[in-house]
């Protein structure tokens, strides 16, 4: 599963789920989570229930005025290249 956090104009931060790294470059999300709810873009059975619960986690950090950065696996670059964000070390 892919995660990728975004700074927006309107929303705020936005996180997006992607299920594969190819789906994540053509900007295929399986649901995302914003300051305003949580849109799925499918089935809302296809998508997994800890992915779900994710992004209403999100979703409510957000909508109190937080930040979810944490939650990114990948950042993409300037032409769509993903890179992977190392994991904190702890």
């Amino acid at each position: 599963m892919i995660v990728i956090v975004t700074p927006t104009i309107l929303d705020g931060q936005v996180v997006r789920w992607y299920a594969s790294e190819e789906a994540a470059q053509y900007g295929q999300e399986i649901l995302s989570a914003s300051r305003r709810g949580v849109q799925v873009e499918g089935f809302l059975h296809d998508v997994p229930d800890d992915v779900l619960t994710q992004a209403r986690d999100a979703h409510r950090v957000l909508a109190a005025g937080g930040d979810v950065g944490h939650l990114a696996t990948h950042r993409k670059e300037r032409f769509g290249d993903l890179v992977p964000i190392p994991a904190a070390a702890g």
